[in-house]
């Protein structure tokens, strides 16, 4: 069935491992110690407001709307990884990501750099760059392929400092008949350049420090349910503004059913931030799979419900965004994804940045923007 091959390559993608090689093989009948595989998006955006940018990610120097009404920039990327497979207990990652960044540049950035050891079939230790088990689809977010839509909901990832650290990570897995269930613990920290405009560019930045946090994913047959919690604190300077050791919490919920002919899932996140509040984030969707063609819609929001210590916002302030779409597996390991979104917005979305950024001064006289998108995702 589609969604088998769906989901399977979207669980294959989390490691990317064994889709292709560059092989180097210890004997003829052993694994390669190197694999490589890859994952890309080329896509296309339309916004009908030149007030601000629509954007897929808060780090985009820009999108579509302002800065050009079609941006090929909004969605692009490509992904190489090497995963290294040195015996059945150690083995190692490398996955570089080319997508827009802060300086309206492809360089290349390190996504996933790391060693793990399995000291047992159930339990692992990893070391290195990995990103957050935050949300339901964390581990893929950068990969168009393992999204049912053609991208993560920027909304939940508004209100979070980052989505990746340097440090060290725990996993045991749990197997009680069709029961599998996988708790992960994490720390480190993490650094990361900030977008700005003129002789900021380049300048602004984010270190977000002693990072702690907790993941569970339970499968059950269909049904698969994730809860994350963490904390830490973050410096944070953009133009002149400086904030220093602000603490930051999130809780996060997500659940994903998908029986065969229709799927329904859904992701909240609440996030405490002492400098800018309480805020909230949820998106939920569903679609129905006619052979390759899958049409669904989703919905998602983002709301402020209380300010922190800057006086930053307005409590009950929310920007939505309602979508709907058509995916296409209109090959092996290859999908065609075409999707409307309507964006509304207001103060909100200068506090918290997702699909809309790069704000103008008249930006407040019609804060919402009807976006058409269109991609082609693929591995390799």
């Amino acid at each position: 069935m589609v969604h088998k091959r769906t989901l399977a390559a979207g669980a294959a993608l989390a490691c990317l491992a064994g889709l292709a090689g560059a092989q180097q093989s210890t004997g003829d009948d052993a694994p390669p110690v190197f694999s490589l595989s890859g994952f890309g998006t080329l896509g296309a955006s339309h916004s009908d407001n030149r007030r601000m940018d629509f954007s897929s990610n808060i780090f985009h120097a820009n999108g579509a709307g302002y800065t050009r009404s079609w941006s090929g920039d909004v969605d692009t990327k490509l992904g190489a990884q090497v995963n290294a497979n040195v015996n059945e207990k150690l083995q190692g990652v490398l996955q570089v990501v080319s997508q827009q960044n802060p300086l309206n540049s492809y360089k290349p950035r390190v996504e996933w750099a790391n060693v793990s050891y399995k000291f047992t079939p159930d339990f692992s230790v990893r070391l290195g760059r990995a990103l957050w088990p935050m949300l339901l689809r964390s581990e893929t977010q950068n990969v168009g392929y393992g999204n049912p839509v053609v991208r993560n909901a920027t909304e939940l990832v508004a209100n979070m400092p980052n989505s990746s650290s340097d440090g060290i990570d725990a996993s045991y897995r749990f197997t009680r008949g069709a029961i599998t269930n996988t708790t992960q613990v994490l720390a480190g920290n993490s650094d990361s350049k900030v977008p700005g405009v003129g002789a900021t560019m380049g300048q602004n930045y984010l270190h977000v420090n002693d990072i702690r946090g907790v993941s569970n994913v339970l499968e059950y047959g269909d049904l698969k349910m994730h809860a994350a919690y963490m904390r830490m604190n973050y410096d944070f300077l953009y133009f002149d503004g400086l904030l220093s050791a602000v603490p930051y919490s999130a809780l996060g919920l997500g659940f994903t059913y998908d029986p065969g002919e229709w799927y329904v899932t859904a992701n909240l996140l609440k996030a405490r931030d002492d400098a800018f509040g309480l805020a909230t984030a949820l998106t939920w969707g569903a679609g129905v799979r006619f052979g390759n063609f899958t049409p669904y819609f989703f919905s998602n929001f983002l709301k402020q419900d209380s300010v922190g210590y800057t006086g930053a916002g307005t409590p009950g302030d929310k920007q939505t965004v309602n979508a709907v779409g058509v995916r296409w597996d209109f090959r092996r390991n290859m999908d065609a994804k075409l999707q409307f979104e309507q964006v509304k917005s207001g103060p909100i979305g200068q506090l918290f940045p997702s699909s809309l950024n790069n704000f103008q001064p008249d930006f407040l006289d019609r804060p919402r923007a009807n976006v058409i998108s269109v991609v082609v995702d693929f591995v390799f």
